[in-house]
């Protein structure tokens, strides 16, 4: 009897000890292991790659141009669009600006300007994917818009004024011009002939 005792006695105490070891080993404050799930959650979220939109001026050659679409192999690349490097990407010219030089003859800078070959200079805004690396989310088979293309290879001419200056001269005020005197015919006696009136 004595010994079914001891035992009840036993397992009670043991109950009596788990619950205040439990609150023991967890400190107040500390989040319970779900709150800690969802801080490992929203860790592994911010670590995901994320899309953005950046503005960038691009520099590279021609490969292909028909005046509407132009296709670049880019060399180098500002900021964030440096992931870009590398790629051939090609743009939309409608909507651009042109700063080249009048290579066709045409009278106009347009997009028919830039022959392959040329270096060029291109202001647009693409897709950048930005986490721990940023990587270039362009398409290639895709064409983005051109804001702006300059050509490095025959840049635009500045208009030059075909009018030669002439050195200015002062002119003098005509209160202050000089009249010559004029000698007026005199009769025999030195009197002033009068003209004749046909009189």
């Amino acid at each position: 009897m004595n010994s079914h005792y001891k035992i009840f006695a036993v397992v009670a105490a043991t109950a009596l000890l788990i619950p205040a070891a439990a609150s023991a080993k967890r400190p107040e404050g500390k989040p319970d292991k779900g709150n800690q799930h969802g801080q490992s959650e929203g860790k592994r979220h911010s670590n995901e790659q994320q899309l953005k939109l950046a503005s960038a001026n691009l520099k590279g050659v021609v490969t292909a141009n028909d005046g509407t679409t132009m296709t670049i192999s880019v060399d180098k690349a500002s900021g964030h669009a440096k992931a870009c490097k590398g790629m051939e990407l090609t743009f939309d010219l409608t909507d651009a600006r042109f700063h080249t030089a009048d290579n066709n003859a045409s009278g106009d800078m347009d997009g028919l300007d830039f022959e392959v070959g040329h270096v060029v200079k291109v202001r647009t805004k693409l897709a950048l994917l930005k986490g721990k690396k940023t990587t270039c989310g362009a398409a290639e088979e895709l064409a983005l818009s051109a804001r702006a293309v300059h050509n490095r290879t025959t840049p635009q001419v500045e208009e030059e004024s075909g009018d030669v200056e002439e050195p200015e001269t002062e002119e003098p005020d005509v209160d202050e011009v000089e009249t010559p005197d004029v000698d007026e015919p005199a009769g025999d006696d030195g009197d002033v002939v009068e003209p004749d009136d046909g009189i």
